[in-house]
């Protein structure tokens, strides 16, 4: 009998105290996150446009009520910027974490997230990989990592059985590729995947090459390009790279059957087509997007003009 009261006065105490922020329409404390990816140095564009993005879909949730099973908690953004550098990244995910964010969204490119997540479980602090597509980034046991799409091993599986199938169906023009990546986890581990693979499909990959990042002149590998000659060209670099690579090719006039860009940092991004249309040409692209549940009605259009206007697409 002790026993039961006791559970009952400590129930009825435990149900006051939970009810009255409600009656007192008290509003629920916010809750803090890390929004962190490279918004300035080499990937300043990328990183931006991340940003931007996160800070989006921040605003609908805020407007839409907030967190519905926190109270209509809001989420309160703490910005950071990795300055395209691992070690920053690292160094942010530290002062996020003394500023007491709940978790970290980001960081955009692969190298940055390897360390930012190794950083953030230091702490157990959640951390949800936005972009970063190096398997390794999940595969390390790190309870605390999310990502929120397929990794690169996924993607080139998917783009070397698409490719079999584009070239059938154009009765088999393509035979050769060449593959030209940027150094660093992204570019090589993608390049790697591709160049041992491709082969299996048919196709000869006849030459891989490397590009330090940031890279700002491309004309002695288009000149090593011209020689080779690949029916197919796969890129696997960031943005500015990416733009400048192609761009150097339609001055040099070399001009391959097809560019397969296999998540490729400008084939898909509406910038590149809008500010190099005609370097844009002939590009096929891959990159795992995510579907949106429904008809485009009017909120989704609402949406890309706002997307557009925040972006400056």
């Amino acid at each position: 009998m002790s026993n039961r009261r006791e559970f009952v006065v400590q129930s009825a105490a435990a149900a006051s105290t939970l009810a009255f922020p409600l009656v007192a329409g008290a509003q629920p404390a916010p809750v803090k996150v890390g929004v962190l990816h490279p918004v300035t140095g080499a990937l300043a564009y990328s990183g931006q446009q991340c940003r931007a993005g996160a800070l989006m879909a921040i605003e609908d949730i805020n407007k839409a009520g907030g967190i519905k099973s926190l109270g209509g908690a809001r989420i309160e953004a703490l910005l950071a910027d990795a300055q395209s550098q691992p070690q920053a990244g690292a160094a942010e995910v530290e002062k996020l974490n003394e500023a007491g964010v709940s978790a970290v969204v980001g960081a955009f490119a692969s190298t940055i997230c390897l360390a930012t997540t190794q950083a953030a479980a230091k702490y157990n602090l959640p951390h949800i990989v936005d972009v970063g597509v190096a398997d390794q980034i999940v595969q390390r046991g790190l309870k605390n990592t999310f990502r929120f799409g397929p990794g690169y091993k996924a993607v080139a599986d998917l783009a070397m059985v698409n490719l079999k199938v584009l070239n059938a169906i154009a009765k088999s023009p393509a035979r050769t590729v060449m593959i030209i990546h940027e150094e660093s986890l992204f570019g090589t581990g993608t390049a790697n995947l591709l160049a041992r693979e491709l082969p299996g499909f048919g196709f000869e990959v006849k030459e891989v090459i490397k590009h330090a990042n940031p890279t700002r002149d491309f004309n002695n590998i288009v000149l090593r390009m011209k020689a080779v000659n690949p029916d197919i060209l796969i890129p696997a670099n960031y943005y500015n790279e990416y733009a400048l690579l192609v761009r150097t090719m339609q001055q040099q006039k070399v001009v391959p059957k097809a560019i397969y860009s296999v998540l490729g940092g400008a084939a898909s991004s509406y910038k590149f087509v809008k500010e190099f249309p005609d370097a844009a040409e002939r590009h096929h692209r891959l990159q795992p997007l995510v579907q949106p549940q429904g008809p485009a009605g009017p909120g989704a259009q609402e949406a890309r003009r706002s997307a557009e206007a925040v972006l400056q697409l």
